[in-house]
Order: structure tokens, then C-alpha cells, then sequence
């Protein structure tokens, strides 16, 4: 299955999304596929909240799953979407930014200093 990627200036598709395309099965491609056809298209699966996950603390740049095990990872920039890569949803876990872990700020036990008779 042959699946061409449009582009314009509202929508920009990476060129590591069609090689990582070139590894998919054919369930996968045609997903993908359909999910990257157009603007229209791609708003619509976007559009569904527990879908989406935002990967970065610092940068509008967010996770979108396609099929249960395949994410793929666009950024927001005004009203222009960036889809950067495509990646399997246990990668993006491996290596993705962490979550810090949420310590009680409790004071510190403080050492008696300077009691010395």
C-alpha cells in the first residue's frame, strides 16, 4: 500500500514518519494513513481528549495514539500542526521525559550544633 504524506503550511508532516511508515504492518499503514491524509482528518482523531497525552513540560509537543501500541508524536504551534515521528507507545515510555516523583517537602531534622559545655 502506497501512502503519500501532504503537506502545507498548517500541516507538516516530517520525513521520519514515512520511513517509520515503511516498517508497519498493513493495518498499521492504512491507520496511519488515514489519520495523516489530511488537516481535517487528523483534528478529528485529536479532537477525542483520551487519545492525547502532552509529553512535554516545556513545549507544546503531545502523543496521540493510533492503534492500541503505536503513538505518533506532533507538536502545536499557533495553528500550525508538526508531526514529528512514530513511535511504539513502549519507546515513548522507555525514553520519554519521566514524572518527578511527588516527596513530602517536610523540614529536615536538624543535628545539635554548637552545644557543647
Amino acid at each position: 500500500m502506497l501512502v503519500t504524506l501532504k503537506s502545507s503550511d498548517a500541516f507538516q508532516i516530517d520525513d521520519r514518519v514515512a520511513i517509520a511508515i515503511d516498517a508497519l504492518d498493513e493495518q498499521q499503514k492504512a491507520a496511519v494513513g488515514e489519520l495523516l491524509s489530511d488537516r481535517e482528518h487528523f483534528l478529528t482523531h485529536t479532537s477525542q481528549r483520551h487519545r492525547v497525552r502532552k509529553i512535554s513540560k516545556s513545549q507544546p509537543v503531545y502523543a496521540v495514539n493510533i492503534l492500541r501500541g503505536l503513538d505518533l508524536i506532533y507538536e502545536v504551534a499557533g495553528d500550525a500542526i508538526h508531526v514529528l515521528d512514530l513511535m511504539s507507545t513502549a519507546t515513548l515510555e522507555r525514553f520519554g521525559a519521566k514524572e518527578k516523583s511527588h516527596k513530602s517537602k517536610s523540614p529536615k531534622k536538624q543535628g545539635r550544633s554548637g552545644d557543647q559545655d
